[in-house]
């Protein structure tokens, strides 16, 4: 496995894994991932580009989906591999 299929893996985890309500509304939507400048060269390095979003309804093959795109930024400075924000 690609370290890019690993990333949209686990993002794809993350994002499937969000809290939802008894009526099935996410209580905080998965929006931005960060991702160190060091890992964004090591998947350049395997050949791959690094998406700048990440579309649940294309990876999941949902085809009349309405989830909302997570967003993909390269973050200098950050201390994990992979950091998720919600709004």
């Amino acid at each position: 496995m690609s370290l890019l299929q690993a990333l949209l893996e686990t993002i794809n985890q993350e994002w499937s894994t969000q809290d939802t309500d008894l009526s099935g509304e996410v209580y905080s939507v998965l929006s931005i991932v960060y991702i160190p400048p060091v890992l964004a060269e090591a998947i350049e390095n395997e050949g791959n580009k690094v998406p700048t979003e990440f579309d649940p309804n294309t990876f999941n093959s949902v085809e009349d989906g309405n989830y909302c795109t997570v967003e993909i930024r390269i973050c200098t400075g950050q201390e994990t591999l992979i950091d998720f924000y919600y709004d």
